[in-house]
């Protein structure tokens, strides 16, 4: 083929053939209207809308039904004349746009509607008195429940038979409130809405109406174009340290359509200023969760900091980063992260006119110093001190002092502050280490100098029906005339109790008497009485005086009398369970731990606690204590939590409040009582009885329910309901008692590690065979003896661990012979005594087919991966080799063996899983997984190594780990493919002695198994019948824009090529015939 270069193109047609160039002409004029044709059928791409557009509205509204029958009716006549309007009543308006946002907007339709009627009536012949055309109509929606028609309108005046112009005239008001509201996340709609004729209208409708008649309901619908949706960062600080430096967890979401990306912490403002190590992770379902941390040193407080997520790949960029979020720390977090300079704060711990001002100081942060010197000074001197300063010991980079200031040496109109500096010196700026401000409150001040005014309020008489009197004596108030006087609720400068009262101050003193109704009072709180100046309300710079009323308890009494339950309640009791899963959790294989009562007993609903004294209950609200404890160990006792001494305290009929002691401390607000749902009732003595309470932990409960910083679980869950009588004192029981524990995780008996004995054994049924089941007898053992192991020989593995002799000491034990074992092996029964055989086991027959491309799908168990990830084991997993881990499930990979035309199946894989966790006491690895299919038993085998929770050792290969649950499983073939789908595995007893964790029968994950089987060896799958198809299955997909479809344009465009092509080649052949 001639090339030419591609600025020359006419010498590229200079060297084809003559001929060549004859046909040119015929096949562009064929081409012209193939060009013009696909130019009409593919439709351009529209331009693209914005946020809030709206395009393709719609508007029915048909004005006023009694205007139409008049405009149609025997009198005008008339007629009603549309373009791009529907008139089919009510008229319809469609092709909207405009743009909404936030519930407002406006929307404008196309078209003209025109009213004419009454023709030649006082105009010419062909013209009409009655001629009304509005164009431009437009919805304007203003609220939530307001809006209003706007239109061009040009309408003849009925009385001056002149046309006028309304332009953007709102025609009608329109309240949405009274409509149906139609609307959808991306749609404003309204339906049947209301429509009131305005006074600006009533004229461009020639004067028909008055403003205000109502006119026809109007519908109408916006499409509304949508945000699109944009990758999305949540940044948040998880720790702070100087040592370990800054730790952010990163979420990201909307991350669609990407299936890894790069994110880092990054200095603000900059794409390139990394801080810390970037890393890359994987986004599943458009989202990703990850931890970035940054050294302290790589830090600046004067800085901001970002986390940015790119593509990997790439550099940070504007064409390459998805999504970036500030990072937000707090000053504490910071002062984590950069340790402050040295600090004082200071406190005032006392003023008095007799003492003068205490100031307690604290410092902090004084690392490096031994000694300083510290005293108050008069702000902004280094030598006025006030009072003396001391040289104190500073321990651990801390000190705390007391500093006293007398009276005499103070000046309420000055400022002071305590500052530090270095010892045998004096303060200066090269020689302080820091100064704080002293900040006296006026009360403080008043303290120091204090105001002349006394008040000595004394409870004179208290009952039920007057609440309380109390007389007030004023004292040393100057040349104060009269004074407001009033019961306050302590700490509130408005909370009146009773009506203030006015008194005249003669010679600086007076006597009032204030009550308090029992209404207005409240036994759990303080109060006083306040005298401040006339004609003003309570501050600090308008109170004379104020005091405490002290109410004795009896005088409580008076005004609230105590109920006094039945003189002999039935003993009152809480049973309570704590949580059901949690005591699960505590006894079972993880844990193995106890739980044990102390004063307390076990029951059917819980934990008993019996009542501890009499309940403190005051109109039925009030605190019931009951004592005893309960005690949760585990992991050999890290878990250890004691909930003692519960106490219910009743709130309101509804509502009460679960408190205990957690490990011996105060008392908690554990859980909240929701007492509306309680079933309660009252016995013949009194006792009230609140049954199935339901419980939830409160922050504080999931506080104290925790492990090693972890909360069990969080506020607001539920726990074990309470039942709870309220009674009289009853007895605790006495000592510690376990009512629970973890049932041994071992067998009590452990395999010798050679055989102990070949003879005594007997096989009585089926021949060894790798794989194979038989059974063997033996006796010798105790009467009825339990515990007794089956182990085989060389590598010792368990069958069994609770084989049981007979009444005469003899054991029958019928089992399955592990797979991968041939050759001579010793079976034994381990007991009082030992037996064994020697066993020559034959190896299994070969299948004739081969499996390849076989893969494992297994989730080896849930909880146990919880358990490893948990803050309790604090481990992790690993992989190596063909296998691979993505949540929840490993996947091995390129596995290879055997199978046959009846579905057997022998499979080996490679690669192992790693667990690890407890600091390094749990290391266990699985590896080399094999399955055996044969009829309807399949096992799973495994290579066990390392060390099991229990820190045990553990070497052994190709152990029956799992037993295979076929029975309810359906092999499926697609091809050479069979496939096994989610088989129930249990833990067989070999599994349960090499893994250490759980017992013989646990439930593991289920099993999935894929293999290509050799062809013709697999039985071809029946196809399943297909359903008919439907109009719609058959229907075409449409484009997103016109209604003739895509895949139509291209059939034609080829069909018309085609037919070009055929008339070239016809046109050639006739030149060189």
């Amino acid at each position: 083929m001639t090339r030419s270069h591609p600025n020359h193109g006419d010498s590229l047609l200079s060297y084809a053939p003559a001929r060549a160039r004859s046909r040119a002409p015929w096949i562009a004029i064929l081409l012209v209207p193939l060009l013009a044709l696909a130019s009409v059928l593919v439709p351009t791409a529209p331009a693209s809308a914005a946020p809030g557009d709206v395009a393709a509205a719609t508007l029915q509204w048909g004005f006023k039904q009694s205007f139409r029958n008049y405009l149609t009716g025997p009198i005008a006549h008339g007629h009603v004349t549309a373009t791009d309007v529907d008139t089919a009543t009510p008229y319809g308006w469609s092709g909207g746009t405009g743009a909404a946002s936030g519930g407002t907007g406006t929307v404008a339709y196309p078209g003209t509607l025109q009213f004419q009627g009454h023709e030649a009536t006082g105009v010419p012949a062909g013209e009409y008195a009655l001629d009304v055309t509005i164009t431009d109509m437009r919805v304007r929606v203003t609220s939530a429940t307001t809006a209003e028609l706007q239109a061009d309108v040009v309408s003849r005046s009925m009385s001056t038979l002149s046309f006028e112009t309304y332009t953007d005239v709102v025609l009608a008001t329109l309240d949405l409130s009274a409509g149906t509201n139609a609307s959808t996340a991306t749609t404003v709609a309204y339906t049947a809405v209301p429509a009131a004729l305005t006074a600006a209208g009533a004229p461009a409708f020639a004067g028909f109406y008055a403003a205000g008649t109502a006119l026809d309901p109007v519908s109408f619908s916006w499409p509304v174009e949508q945000a699109p949706v944009v990758p999305t960062l949540a940044v948040d600080v998880t720790t702070a340290t100087e040592a370990d430096g800054l730790t952010v967890s990163v979420a990201a979401t909307d991350f669609e359509g990407i299936s890894a990306s790069y994110v880092s912490l990054i200095e603000k403002g900059s794409d390139t200023a990394f801080v810390g190590a970037a890393a890359q992770v994987a986004v599943v379902d458009g989202a990703f969760a990850q931890t970035l941390t940054a050294p302290a040193a790589s830090l600046d407080k004067t800085k901001q900091y970002e986390v940015i997520a790119w593509k990997t790949r790439s550099y940070p960029g504007p064409s390459t980063t998805f999504a970036r979020a500030d990072v937000t720390l707090s000053e504490a977090q910071w002062d984590a992260l950069i340790p402050p300079v040295p600090t004082l704060a200071v406190a005032v711990t006392s003023a008095t006119q007799a003492d003068g001002v205490t100031v307690s100081v604290t410092a902090t942060d004084f690392d490096g110093i031994s000694a300083s010197y510290v005293s108050l000074i008069e702000k902004g001197s280094d030598t006025a001190f006030v009072g003396a300063a001391a040289q104190v010991a500073v321990v651990d980079g801390a000190f705390t002092q007391t500093l006293t200031a007398p009276t005499a040496s103070l000046d309420k109109t000055k400022q002071y502050e305590v500052i530090a500096w270095k010892t045998r010196s004096y303060p200066g700026p090269t020689t302080t280490y820091d100064r704080a401000d002293v900040v006296l409150t006026e009360e403080q001040w008043n303290a120091v100098f204090p105001a002349p005014a006394a008040l000595t309020p004394t409870v004179t008489a208290a009952g039920t029906t007057g609440g309380l009197t109390v007389s007030v004596a004023g004292a040393a108030f100057g040349d104060v005339t009269a004074s407001y006087l009033s019961i306050i609720e302590k700490g509130s400068e408005y909370n009146y109790i009773g009506a203030p009262a006015q008194v005249a101050v003669v010679d600086g003193a007076f006597t009032q008497e204030l009550t308090a109704p029992t209404a207005s009072l409240d036994k759990t709180k303080q109060y006083e009485v306040i005298a401040w100046k006339t004609r003003s309300n309570p501050s600090a710079a308008t109170i004379y005086a104020r005091a405490d009323i002290a109410v004795t308890t009896s005088q409580w009494d008076a005004v609230f009398p105590p109920v006094v339950l039945n003189p002999t309640p039935v003993a009152g009791s809480l049973s309570w369970g704590v949580k059901a899963s949690f005591r699960s959790y505590v006894t079972g294989p993880i844990a193995h731990g106890t739980i044990s009562t102390t004063g307390a007993t076990a029951g059917t609903g819980g934990y008993v606690f019996p009542q501890s004294g009499a309940a403190q209950l005051t109109n039925g609200t009030g605190t019931v204590a009951y004592s005893g404890s309960v005690r949760f160990t585990g992991h050999d006792g890290v878990l250890d939590l004691r909930l003692s001494d519960p106490q219910v305290r009743i709130d309101s009929a509804t509502a009460g409040t679960l408190l205990v002691r957690v490990n011996g401390g105060s008392h908690v607000a554990f859980a909240t009582l929701a007492l509306g749902s309680a079933t309660k009732t009252t016995d013949a003595t009194g006792a009230v009885r609140y049954a199935g309470a339901p419980a939830t932990i409160t922050a504080s409960g999931a506080g104290a329910f925790s492990l090693e910083g972890s909360t069990f679980y969080p506020a607001g869950t539920a726990l074990d309901p309470v039942t709870f009588v309220v009674g009289s004192a009853g007895s605790a029981s006495s000592g510690t008692v376990v009512v629970a524990s973890a049932a041994p995780a071992t067998p009590t008996n452990t395999p010798a590690a050679a055989p102990p004995a070949t003879t005594g054994i007997t096989v009585t049924d089926g021949e060894p065979g790798e794989g194979g089941e038989l059974t063997a007898e033996a006796d010798g053992f105790q009467p009825n003896e339990t515990g007794i192991l089956v182990v085989i020989y060389s590598t010792p593995t368990v069958l069994a661990e609770n084989a049981t002799a007979d009444a005469d000491g003899r054991v029958s034990w019928t089992g399955t012979l592990p797979r991968g074992l041939t050759g001579q092996h010793t079976l034994t029964f381990q007991g009082s005594v030992d037996r064994g055989i020697v066993l020559n086991i034959a190896a299994a027959s070969t299948l004739p087919c081969t499996a390849s491309d076989a893969s494992l799908v297994w989730g080896f168990k849930e909880s146990f991966r919880a358990y490893i990830d948990g803050s309790i084991a604090n481990g992790e997993w690993t992989t190596e080799g063909d296998v691979a881990y993505a949540t929840p499930v490993f996947t091995w990979t390129g596995g290879s063996g055997g199978a046959d035309e009846d579905g057997a199946l022998d499979v080996q894989y490679s690669g192992s899983v790693r667990f690890t966790g407890h600091g390094g006491v749990l290391d266990t690895t699985v590896a080399n997984p094999r399955v055996v299919i044969d009829g309807d038993r399949a096992v799973l085998l495994l290579d066990v190594t390392g060390t099991t929770q229990e820190g045990e050792a553990v070497s052994q290969t190709a152990v029956e780990f799992a037993e295979l649950d076929l029975s309810g499983v359906e092999r499926t073939v697609e091809g050479d493919e069979v496939t096994w789908a989610d088989i129930p595995a249990t833990l067989t007893a070999a599994g349960a002695a090499a893994f250490g964790t759980y017992p013989e029968g646990e439930e593991l994950d289920p099993v999935t198994i894929t293999a290509t089987v050799e062809s013709g060896c697999v039985e071809t799958a029946v196809d399943e019948p297909t359903a008919e198809a439907t109009d719609d299955d058959l229907a075409p997909e449409q484009t997103a824009s016109a209604g003739w479809p895509l895949w139509a344009t291209v059939l034609l465009i080829a069909l018309l090529a085609a037919a070009i092509v055929t008339a070239a080649v016809i046109l050639v052949r006739r030149r060189r015939g």
